[in-house]
């Protein structure tokens, strides 16, 4: 619950939610003074929206990010992952989709790449982060291996490999990320780097490698993502 100061406020932005009066809640945020907007961005990231259904909630996020970028885009994005992770959302929703077409604009690259980054962590399975990948258009395939690179997942890893079969005869851009994953340090990152290495036959990529994937896995890594998992875990 707000603090008592900010309760009136709080119950003007419910009224305008209730109503679906989007425009009316945009006139009303344009109002406030730079404090109260805050507040409200606030509110609204946190548990105002909780109240609504999935198309609702989807409709007021894709209002306000079109309203003011700037304002919205990091606060929606945190107020998604919230409801994501609680599993009361989807990233697959009619609704979203028609955010998802408006934001193609090249206006709105910065935008795009905002809600990839907060999004991407916490997606569970590898179908997600793709359908994220072909809704959020990124520019080019270094573009995409950059945001799976900073992404220290399971289904990221996996991702990757599934991206750089499609790169699979650049072999600079394969020895490249393989180091830059083993720059990365993690456990996760060491152990994709050495299926890489396996996968395309990188023998120049130097290091100590532990990962033993049997022959006949090779096959499969990049179509199961279940036999992903357990190659990279050893």
């Amino acid at each position: 619950m707000p603090p008592r100061y900010l309760q009136p406020t709080a119950q003007r932005i419910r009224d305008y939610l209730s109503a679906k009066d989007y425009d009316g809640l945009t006139a009303y945020l344009d109002s406030l003074a730079n404090s109260a907007f805050r507040a409200s961005c606030d509110m609204l990231a946190s548990d105002l929206l909780d109240q609504l259904d999935a198309d609702a909630f989807w409709r007021v996020v894709s209002h306000l990010i079109l309203w003011q970028p700037k304002a919205f885009v990091a606060t929606m994005a945190k107020a998604v992952a919230r409801r994501i992770e609680r599993g009361t959302l989807t990233f697959d929703n009619p609704v979203a989709r028609q955010l998802y077409a408006q934001l193609q604009d090249s206006s709105h690259t910065i935008d795009r790449d905002k809600l990839l980054i907060r999004w991407l962590p916490i997606c569970t399975e590898p179908a997600t982060m793709e359908f994220l990948f072909s809704q959020l258009d990124t520019v080019t395939i270094q573009h995409r291996i950059d945001f799976l690179l900073r992404t220290p997942t399971m289904p990221a890893s996996f991702v990757l490999l599934r991206t750089l079969r499609l790169e699979e005869h650049n072999r600079p851009l394969l020895l490249t990320t393989a180091r830059q994953l083993m720059r990365r340090g993690d456990g996760l990152a060491f152990n994709t780097a050495s299926l890489l290495r396996t996968y395309f036959d990188l023998d120049e990529l130097q290091g100590t490698f532990s990962l033993n994937i049997p022959p006949y896995a090779i096959s499969r890594i990049d179509t199961d993502y279940e036999a992903f998992c357990r190659a990279v875990q050893g």
